[in-house]
Parts: C-alpha cells; sequence; structure tokens
C-alpha cells in the first residue's frame, strides 16, 4: 500500500470521527452572553411582570406564587437568539442580547433530564420555527393560524411519540377578587370575541410550575 492511499485512508478516518463526534456537521458554540448565563439549546427564559397594562392583566389573572411571569421565549443555541410569540410584531426570532434588553428581569428554566431524555429539542425549535411570521393570538383559542407565547411553547414541545409535554389547562382572565381587569373587558369588546374563560390553554404561571420543568439560573 502506497504513501499516497495510506494518506487518503487516514483522512477518511479522520472525517469519520468528526461526523461522529457531531453529526449535525457544524459546531455550535455557546455566544459570551449564552455561556455566561449557563443557557442551553431549547432552555426557556420566563419574563417577569412589568408596569404595562397587558403584563399586570395577565398578572392578576394568573399569579399564585410571589414571583409572576407574563412572557416565555425559547431559547436556539444555534443560532445564539430567542423564538418568542409576543403582542407588537406576533412570532419572531430576536437575538438573545436584544431578547434580553427587552426584557431585563427573567429566569431560564429548562426540561428535567428525565423528560428530556424523551425529548428533540432541535425538533421542538424547528417545530417553533414553522410559526415564524403568524401574528400575536389576542383571542387565545387554539388553531386559528396565530400564537400567543405560551401556546408557541406548547405546540413546539412535544416528546419522541408526539404528545405534548407541556399540560393545558383551563384559562382564567378574572382577578382574584372576581373582577375582570379592564384591558381584557376593552380587548374582547374591541375583537368582538367572547372570552375564553374556562377554555383549555396555557400561561407562563402555570408552565413555569409545570414538573417537567427545573430552574437553572435567573437574573
Amino acid at each position: 500500500m502506497n504513501c499516497f492511499l495510506l494518506k487518503i485512508i487516514a483522512s477518511l478516518m479522520l472525517l469519520s470521527l468528526t461526523c461522529l463526534a457531531n453529526p449535525n456537521g457544524n459546531s455550535h458554540a455557546p455566544s459570551p452572553l449564552a455561556k455566561k448565563l449557563g443557557l442551553q439549546h431549547g432552555d426557556l427564559i420566563f419574563i417577569k411582570t412589568s408596569e404595562s397594562a397587558f403584563d399586570k392583566a395577565i398578572s392578576q389573572a394568573t399569579q399564585k406564587d410571589e414571583v409572576s411571569y407574563t412572557h416565555i421565549g425559547i431559547f436556539d443555541l444555534h443560532l445564539d437568539s430567542v423564538l418568542e410569540a409576543e403582542p407588537k410584531q406576533g412570532v419572531v426570532r430576536k437575538k438573545l442580547e436584544i431578547f434580553l434588553k427587552e426584557n431585563p428581569l427573567f429566569d431560564i428554566m429548562r426540561l428535567t433530564p428525565k423528560v428530556a431524555k424523551n425529548v428533540d429539542i432541535q425538533a421542538s425549535i424547528k417545530r417553533a420555527e414553522k410559526h415564524l411570521g403568524e401574528p400575536y393570538d389576542f383571542t387565545y383559542t387554539a388553531n386559528n393560524g396565530a400564537m400567543y407565547c405560551s401556546e408557541l411553547v406548547y405546540e413546539a414541545f412535544l416528546d419522541t411519540k408526539g404528545r405534548h409535554i407541556f399540560s393545558a389547562k383551563p384559562m382564567n382572565f378574572y382577578a382574584p377578587d372576581g373582577s375582570l381587569p379592564q384591558y381584557w373587558e376593552e380587548l374582547f369588546k374591541k375583537l368582538q370575541k367572547p372570552i375564553p374563560q374556562g377554555e383549555l390553554g396555557t400561561n407562563p404561571n402555570d408552565m413555569a410550575r409545570d414538573k417537567v420543568l427545573m430552574r437553572v439560573n435567573k437574573s
């Protein structure tokens, strides 16, 4: 066997080892910011309540603990970005740095190891990407070509058998004292839609308490 042929074989073996170590063919090192925060592919970034009328309305209807969350984004390590459904732009992708500048108060949560072993994170990211460009779902109803933030997470994260990781629960729009926040009253009147009180849905606070998640870092 001549020297040239040996070099070719050695090169092919090196290429095979590289592919085995990295089956996607690309290296995805975290950005300095992602590394600093300890973010991993598919982590969920939960945003804490701000002073906006929108956030207050969500918090009044869904808060059960001391900490209240009103928004969620899905972290994509490969593109150092966050996939989210937000009121102004609908389903969009934003660079991690921009997303955190807009939402400086946050906690980072991750699927527990027991759950994660049955979830293809990259497939979940791809499912979320399919909704890019859809408008924000102000009616909070399912299968209508629009998405709200926790709905995007709910639809994206399935296990390897195609089952939803998170649980849908009866939605509530009323404050603890039984009153309807002015924001919701005006919104649904403007939309000329009934309030989907009691219909199955999701919200950031319920998701944050779900046993499939663990908190790994916080601001």
